[in-house]
Formats: structure tokens, sequence, C-alpha cells
């Protein structure tokens, strides 16, 4: 019951814009409680970037690479030197493997780039200002009415989800659990 009134809660801010507000509009919100001293949302975010750069992208290069070898290859097969270059005997296998070793190389060379841009400050700052830049270009599209009601109707629905798929999870628990955590975090809130 506790679940379905917290998710039930959560929908009715969301409708109500009370989600936009708090995220495009700090200033409105209510004294923030803090656990620790860690920004969560700037160590999860700097988190996902490491893991993406370091422990993802190297495992999915050579789908990169195929993508990039597909690229080339179509931009390739529109200029006619390139077509020329088939039709000449000897000569017709190195525009394959000149696609080949530039798509390897780019997309080598791409990769080394990013790692090297997380550790080079004047790469960071560069970053920093793209991020920067990025979110704010991203809230001004977020704030559109458009996409505004798309983001609320698939949060929506999704609560929706999670009460009907995980509430029961929540309920098999136990209220005694729940009520435990809610007097510490009461403790927590009021120190």
């Amino acid at each position: 019951m506790v679940g379905i009134q917290v998710i039930d809660q959560m929908q009715d801010a969301i409708r109500q814009g009370e989600l936009v507000r708090w995220l495009f509009h700090p200033e409105t919100r209510k004294p923030y409680v803090q656990v620790n001293e860690t920004n969560e949302v700037k160590a999860i975010a700097t988190r996902l970037v490491n893991v993406s750069v370091y422990d993802v992208l190297p495992q999915v290069q050579p789908d990169i690479e195929a993508l990039m070898h597909h690229s080339i290859a179509s931009t390739f097969n529109e200029s006619p030197v390139y077509q020329h270059i088939q039709n000449i005997p000897g000569l017709n296998h190195l525009p394959n493997q000149l696609t080949e070793k530039l798509a390897r190389d780019l997309s080598q060379s791409a990769y080394n780039n990013l790692v090297k841009a997380l550790s080079d400050p004047v790469a960071a700052k560069l970053t920093s200002r793209l991020i920067t830049n990025f979110r704010d270009v991203l809230e001004m599209e977020l704030q559109k009415k458009h996409n505004i009601q798309e983001f609320q109707s698939l949060l929506i629905d999704m609560l929706e989800e999670i009460k009907i798929n995980y509430v029961k999870g929540i309920a098999d628990g136990g209220v005694e659990k729940i009520l435990e955590e809610a007097n510490q975090i009461h403790k927590i809130i009021h120190r």
C-alpha cells in the first residue's frame, strides 16, 4: 500500500509539473538534506562517462569500426575517382583495403583522443564547456511543451509499470522494515 501510494504521489507530481519545476528551476526547491559530502548526480554522471569510455567503448569498437567502414565506403562509392580506381586491374582491391585501414585508424584515433581528453586539462576545459552548452541547449529543448508532455507521459507509464510489476515485492518485504527505514530517515532529517 505504501509503495502504491508513493508511486501515485510521484505520478501526480509529474502530471502537475512539479518534476519540471524541480529540474529546471532549482531556486524553487526546498532545502536539500545531504546525507554525505558527495553530489551523487555528478558522481553518477562521472562514473557513467568513465564506464562508457574505459569499459564499454573498447568492447563495441568493432561495431564502431564497421559503421565507419560502411560510411567511408558509401562516400567513396559516390566518388567517380574511386569508381575508376576499382576498374584498374591490380588496384581493384586497393580501395577496400584503404577503406578498412581508414575506418580502423579513425575509430582507434577517436577512442585514443577521447581517453586523452579525460586527463588533458585543456581538453577537460573544452569538454566542460561542451557539457555546459549541451546541458543548456538540452534544458531549453526539454522545456518545450511537446517534449515535456512526452516525458511526463513516459514517466507516468513507467511508474505505473513499476507499481504493477514490483509493488508486490515491496509488500512482501514487510511493513515493519519500511517503518524502520522511515524512522531512520526521520531521525536524519530532524538532527
